[in-house]
């Protein structure tokens, strides 16, 4: 008869990240992580623990993200891209993709998101209303919010 004996291990994980990074808390605040430090994620709406948060590497390719204005940014044609915002305004695209995206209620419960693939590489983005944290971002998801000012940021 084998018996499986349980494995026993003294060390514990290590977590890898080159910048802060953003999460959600137990009161559905959004926080900044330190550098390398573990992310224990909260559900912003529901309030559901959601564990240690890891992702890819991403970048925020809009500038001054937080309170976001109308804006135009250098895409890749026929790339995959993910637009997200919190608030109850609009971003209307035009030029690599035509399209909106309106928001559906205020921060922290409320995010939208809108994936989309390009064609051309030159893509506006004219907000109006209520639009904050927002992000666009290579990839087919939308990560956690990345922060930026005058330039993309990367996590």
């Amino acid at each position: 008869m084998n018996v499986i004996k349980p494995i026993r291990t003294t060390s514990y994980a290590t977590y890898t990240r080159a910048t802060t990074a953003t999460y959600f808390d137990s009161a559905k605040v959004m926080q900044t992580a330190a550098v390398n430090a573990p992310r224990v994620s909260w559900n912003p709406e529901t309030g559901a623990f959601e564990g240690v948060l890891i992702e890819p590497a991403r970048t925020n390719l809009l500038l001054n993200s937080a309170t976001l204005n109308t804006q135009t940014r250098t895409v890749t044609n026929s790339e995959f891209y993910t637009l997200t915002f919190f608030g109850t305004g609009t971003i209307t695209m035009s030029g690599a993709f035509a399209g909106t995206l309106q928001g559906t209620g205020a921060y922290p419960t409320k995010r939208v998101t809108r994936t989309f693939v390009t064609s051309g590489t030159s893509l506006t983005l004219t907000v109006s209303g209520n639009v904050q944290y927002a992000q666009l971002e290579v990839g087919l998801f939308h990560t956690s919010y990345i922060p930026t000012t005058s330039a993309p940021a990367a996590r």
